[in-house]
């Protein structure tokens, strides 16, 4: 980060590079955006991540959907009734189609969710509202999840699978998530460079995810 090009953008703030002064009165704002952003990018990887991929936020590991995928015949495929797009006219029985593939061992298990996209469980939401269920209260809590009505398992919207058109339903003890993190900062270094006359940043962990039990897992994709 340039000191010259902060100063337009951070108007009110003083960047202070002269007389020994080398510091961001905002260095805490800027850092802790940028480990939200850097969380966001990792929600995505943690879905959509494919080694193969030319986005440099993906190529990092395989996700969640390129594992599963990669041993669909071991996994429960859900019935999409061919349909070829998500609406409100249809998501609600594409939803009860992932429900009813579970296996019956685990519909009772407590940690068994079906994961979407928050565009997806937005329509899902909509069309429950829409449907006028006398036993539906409309109420969504800030996690963007909700009970499928007649159930005990919840939908959850997630970013990671936003546009994907993809739902998957399992325990949630059936999927890992591995890092040498203890926490988000540990790895974190920001500082102030006299060689170039720049702010730098450095963030470096190792992670990835895994499916123990990949016959457990439910998947639903689009004709």
């Amino acid at each position: 980060y340039c000191p010259d090009s902060l100063l337009g953008y951070w108007a009110g703030y003083d960047v202070a590079v002269a007389a020994g002064k080398k510091t961001l009165p905002f260095e805490q704002t800027l850092t802790e955006d940028e480990i939200k952003a850097i969380g966001a990018a990792l929600e995505k990887a943690l879905w959509q991540g494919d080694k193969n991929s030319s986005d440099v936020n993906l190529n990092k590991f395989d996700g969640l959907i390129k594992i599963i995928d990669a041993v669909s015949g071991s996994t429960q495929n859900a019935n999409n009734s061919g349909a070829t797009s998500i609406t409100s006219a249809n998501v609600i029985t594409l939803v009860n189609n992932v429900y009813a593939a579970i296996p019956s061992e685990l519909i009772d298990k407590e940690d068994v969710m079906i994961f979407a996209g928050n565009d997806l469980f937005r329509t899902y939401v909509m069309a429950l509202a829409s449907a006028n269920l006398y036993h539906y209260t409309g109420t969504v809590d800030g996690k963007m999840e909700v009970v499928i009505p007649g159930t005990s398992v919840k939908l959850v919207g997630v970013p990671g699978l936003i546009g994907t058109n993809r739902m998957f339903a399992f325990q949630s003890s059936n999927v890992f998530y591995g890092t040498d993190l203890e926490n988000d900062k540990e790895n974190f270094d920001f500082w102030y460079s006299n060689d170039d006359r720049n702010y730098k940043m450095e963030v470096k962990f190792s992670a990835g995810v895994q499916v123990a039990f990949p016959n457990q897992v439910v998947r639903f994709k689009l004709a």
